[in-house]
This record gives C-alpha cells, structure tokens and sequence, in this order.
C-alpha cells in the first residue's frame, strides 16, 4: 500500500480514520524529503499535506511537528517524519489503554476509530452496540470486525437514543477527528446526538484520541459531502449532508489520551502548545 500513498490519496480516502490518515501523510513527507533537491520542494509537499483534509487537525499538528524540529534540508525532515511517525503510533496505542472501565460493560460506539477499537481490544467490554454511521455506513464494518471476539449489535442512527436506553448501556466511546480548545469533540455526524441522548440517560461519554487531535485554530471544517446522497430530485430543496458534527463540552465526561484522562478544560493549554508548530 505504501507505494500507492499520495496527498491525493489522503484527500480522498473515506475508509480509515484520521490518525491512521496522519501516519500515512508521515510517510508521504518522509518519502517526498528523501526524494527533493531542496527544501523550498519538501515545504511546498507539508503545506499540500496540510491542505489536504481541512477537517482533519491531527495531519496538521504532525505535519507541523516534523517541519518545526528539522532545521531547512530534505535529509532533517525525512529524519524527522521517522522519528515524529514512531512517537504518533506510540501516542495512539497509549490513548487506547486509559479506558480500562470499558472491560466486561456495553459500550456503544459509531464510525470507525483505530483508537475506539484499540480501546475495546485493550478493555473488551461484554457487548458492543455500533450505530451504522451514514453517510458511508463504516460502522458496519466496525460491527463485522467486532462480532468474531464480541456480542455486537448493529443499530440504526435514528435509533440510537433508543438504543442506549434499550441495551442499558453503561459507556459511550467514540473517536474524535478534532478536539476544539474549549473541549467540544468534532466527529463524524451523529456523535452529536449519542452525546445528548447519553447525558439525558446519566451514561458517561468519553472520546478517545491522542493529544495531536487538538486543534491550534478556532472552528472547524465539517466536511460537506454530496448533497446528491440525501436528494437527487428537482425540487427546489437546500440539502445538509456534513461528515462531521461538534459535540459541546458540557455533554463529554472526559478526553481519553496517551497523557490520561482529560477534563474538557484542560484542553485550552494543549491548543496554545500546538498552535506554536506552525511557525515553520
């Protein structure tokens, strides 16, 4: 698969998440410094990477980390893409393992995060509830790999305050895409709704997620996919159809990461800290 990575790979790839989509960028800069002939070549690569998903902050962080530790040569960023790749992989797995309250509860879920799943590998809950996740429909697919280690139940998003009540499920976990500086979880649409319905129930919701998941900057791209995919008729209809949704602080109990357990107050520090990366 390496031979296939591109920027415009990561731009269009709707499979993975995005800190497996980080790694890869990683490896595309790492690639492109071992093969520039200076550096005005490598800087203009990071800048694309960056650009590439908008909407997916932990690119820019990493990114952004190589470019700010290696002095101004191909060689120093190809070296430095190495060493930020290993740390990246060691902060995801860390974040995974802080959630050890998951072990032997149901545990609701949606999307697909490499983190979420590492988690439940790390905790193995007695039963998982997955909601389909549209547009795109990943959390069938997080269902499938769950099934063969555990009960796993797949639900509808329309269902899915019915879900948590009906399962009596004691934790919802999800990924995160971005974490705002005033804590707000940014995540694929309809993690919104399973945070009010869990607040609503008294049921603790947690996103998980390395500390490079903070965003330097305000605000947030929530990805428009094509309207097309909710109304192709002729009627004159506005259509709505985001990748992603904010999830206010007030409704997250705590942000999982490789450096604990995170209030949703803590976060404004880590944005500052990032925020000074991008001065390369």
């Amino acid at each position: 698969m390496a031979r296939d990575l591109s920027v415009e790979r990561i731009r269009d790839d709707r499979d993975h998440g995005s800190a497996q989509l980080s790694l890869w960028a990683l490896d595309v800069l790492h690639a492109g410094a071992k093969a520039a002939d200076d550096w005005e070549d490598v800087a203009t690569l990071a800048r694309d990477l960056v650009a590439a998903r908008p909407s997916m902050v932990v690119i820019e962080n990493r990114i952004n980390r190589v470019m700010h530790a290696a002095d101004h040569t191909p060689e120093a960023v190809a070296n430095e893409a190495r060493s930020v790749r290993t740390r990246a992989e060691h902060a995801d797995n860390a974040a995974a393992t802080e959630l050890d309250c998951l072990s032997g509860q149901t545990v609701f879920t949606l999307s697909r995060s490499g983190t979420v799943l590492a988690a439940l590998n790390h905790a193995p809950p007695a039963r998982v509830i997955v909601a389909v996740s549209t547009p795109g429909g990943e959390g069938v697919r997080v269902a499938e790999t769950l099934a063969s280690a555990t009960k796993t139940t797949l639900v509808a998003d329309a269902g899915i305050a019915q879900a948590l009540a009906e399962f009596d499920v004691e934790y919802v976990v999800v990924g995160a895409d971005t974490i705002l500086a005033d804590g707000s979880v940014v995540n694929k649409v309809g993690t919104r709704v399973a945070a009010s319905a869990a607040y609503a129930l008294g049921i603790p919701f947690y996103a998980v997620c390395s500390l490079d998941k903070v965003s330097p900057r305000d605000g947030y791209d929530p990805e428009p996919r094509d309207a097309a995919e909710l109304y192709d008729g002729e009627a004159d209809i506005d259509v709505s159809n985001p990748t992603f949704d904010r999830t206010p602080p007030d409704l997250v109990t705590g942000i999982a990461t490789e450096a604990g357990l995170f209030d949703t107050g803590d976060v404004a520090t880590i944005a500052v800290e990032l925020r000074g990366l991008a001065d390369w």
